[in-house]
């Protein structure tokens, strides 16, 4: 009887595994964001090696083409970027990289995610380890999950176990066109729609026509006469960033942690509490000798940012055409700003 009933378990199993086996191949898309940039990332490691990563948001993914910073400083870097990329993830890339030999780390602060509880961000999270995931060894595989699903924010909750489902979190519900790609694949001739480049870079040619914003000047007024968000620094990710600098203290990493251009960053923000998350973020990666720019700041001359010497940024304007919408640049924006951020980096190292 006990045997007879351990075949049933086994039997049970067994089925369970196949259903999501099945449910993957049906519903997860052949190529996401995450996966697409993890498939990319390993390519060009393998190739060429890559000794620059640049990780972050959406943000860090429609900011820096990679070739426009290497034709100034003769690196080879890759873009690793993906939307709603934790600081977690960040750090998950980072630590990728730099046992894969890159020595030089450039972190994006979105200001959007320094008050995010990871445990809101499951989605994105899981899916960026998953596709990791795709890459890597058997080992490594069950070290990453093992790692995710006891984290501090999934553990105890139905995330931990929902990981395990990766249809669940990441699905694309036009079925006929996830088999379609992945039938393909399997004849050694997929296709597939993507707008990274084998870079990593996010491009786009949509152009940001109209969009309210407020000049430096003008900010406090409007601080004062409108209800905007104050921005604030979780201990989580406080503690993250903490260990993403040691971490890159340790094993020899340059890091530079940079806020991009975006034109809403003080119609959003308060321009106070802006002011005082820009000296609490300059102070964190100063204490571990790391440098921290907000390119927001450096550009519209509110004094709080000053180019280093040499460099002049004057032909550096950003205005709407250069970007997408109200958060992310466009390629030609990109273009632009990945010159303005090499030639920064050339003085500043």
């Amino acid at each position: 009887m006990k045997r007879k009933r351990l075949i049933h378990v086994a039997i049970f199993a067994a089925w369970f595994v196949i259903l999501n086996i099945v449910l993957c191949f049906l519903l997860e898309p052949y190529a996401s964001s995450s996966s697409v940039m993890w498939k990319n990332y390993f390519a060009k490691n393998k190739n060429t090696g890559v000794n620059m990563v640049y990780v972050g948001t959406s943000q860090c993914a429609c900011a820096f083409v990679p070739g426009e910073v290497d034709d100034i400083l003769d690196t080879s870097s890759y873009n690793m970027g993906t939307n709603m990329q934790s600081f977690d993830s960040s750090f998950a890339a980072i630590k990728k990289a730099v046992s894969n030999g890159a020595d030089k780390v450039v972190l994006v602060i979105d200001h959007e995610m320094l008050s995010l509880d990871r445990s809101d961000n499951f989605r994105p999270d899981a899916s960026f380890i998953h596709a990791l995931n795709s890459n890597v060894s058997f080992w490594e595989k069950i070290a990453n999950s093992y790692d995710f699903m006891t984290d501090d924010a999934f553990l105890g909750t139905s995330s931990s176990v929902n990981f395990l489902f990766p249809w669940i979190y990441n699905r694309k519900l036009d079925i006929a066109e996830n088999v379609s790609d992945k039938l393909d694949a399997l004849k050694g001739k997929a296709t597939y729609d993507s707008d990274r480049d084998c870079d990593g870079f996010e491009y786009s040619d949509e152009v940001l026509e109209s969009l309210a914003t407020v000049s430096w000047e003008d900010a406090d007024e409007f601080s004062k006469e409108n209800d905007l968000t104050k921005l604030e620094l979780s201990e989580d990710n406080e503690k993250t960033l903490r260990e993403i600098s040691k971490y890159c203290k340790d094993n020899g990493a340059e890091l530079i942690a940079v806020v991009v251009p975006y034109p809403t960053y003080i119609t959003l923000y308060d321009k106070t509490s802006y002011i005082e998350m820009h000296e609490k973020l300059d102070n964190l990666f100063a204490e571990y000798g790391y440098t921290f720019v907000d390119f927001n700041l450096l550009l519209n001359g509110s004094g709080l940012e000053s180019a280093p010497g040499g460099l002049d940024i004057s032909s550096y304007e950003f205005a709407l055409p250069d970007f997408k919408d109200e958060s992310h640049l466009n390629t030609s924006g990109a273009t632009k700003f990945s010159k303005l951020f090499a030639e920064y980096l050339e003085y500043i190292v």
